[in-house]
């Protein structure tokens, strides 16, 4: 497998979720988080769900990937999102994504580990700066599927623990400079570098299998 080829499959196996290729995947201009919460507050129709999916899957190189994984994978995620906005599916709760969260490092053989008061805190924490992404005042328990996966593209990026900002700092809040912060002694080697160690040693068919076994905690 080439290089290109393995790092999506790093992106995949930490459901979409790694920090790698955010600046070129969005305007510099714009904060990650306000350009994503733009798309989800477009609108509920499929073209509005469908460049929604699109901008997560192009955040971590998914259009890179050997068709037709890619568009599948970004079609079932529009599927499952158009599905519970309708109101036809249930929301993915916080224990979900926790779970998700925990199952992924435990995969890696990461130490962080979170709680569902954990995924609380970091939706309470980014509700503020995107409020259609983040659905925490209408439905404190329960996420649509692609905040869901932005949950924990954010608790990968932060090894689960989140770093208080300030108000000014939180206008300037991109997923990739949400950081936690830790001693200069003795830091431990992040939760995004284990994956990307995880992947170099298995076979393809090996981390689909690890992927799918995390898609089915959030039941997507």
């Amino acid at each position: 497998m080439d290089i290109a080829y393995k790092n999506t499959f790093c992106f995949l196996l930490s459901l979409l979720l790694v920090v790698s290729g955010v600046a070129s995947s969005m305007p510099l201009q714009d904060s990650l988080l306000t350009t994503i919460d733009g798309l989800v507050g477009a609108g509920n129709n499929p073209r509005d769900i469908d460049a929604y999916s699109a901008a997560i899957a192009k955040l971590v190189a998914l259009d890179k990937l050997h068709q037709p994984f890619g568009a599948t994978l970004t079609k079932r995620l529009a599927l499952n999102e158009t599905r519970v906005r309708m109101g036809k599916q249930a929301r993915v709760s916080e224990l979900a994504v926790s779970m998700a969260f925990n199952r992924i490092a435990e995969t890696v053989d990461a130490s962080p580990r979170v709680n569902v008061a954990t995924v609380h805190a970091f939706r309470t924490m980014l509700a503020p700066h995107a409020p259609h992404l983040i659905t925490v005042a209408d439905t404190p328990d329960n996420c649509n599927p692609g905040e869901a996966l932005f949950l924990i593209y954010i608790m990968i990026a932060n090894d689960g623990t989140i770093k208080q900002v300030s108000q000014n700092d939180g206008q300037q809040l991109q997923a990739n400079s949400v950081r936690v912060a830790v001693k200069p002694e003795r830091q431990p080697l992040a939760m995004k570098a284990m994956v990307a160690k995880f992947v170099e040693g298995k076979q393809d068919v090996e981390l689909l299998r690890r992927l799918e076994s995390v898609l089915s905690l959030l039941r997507l």
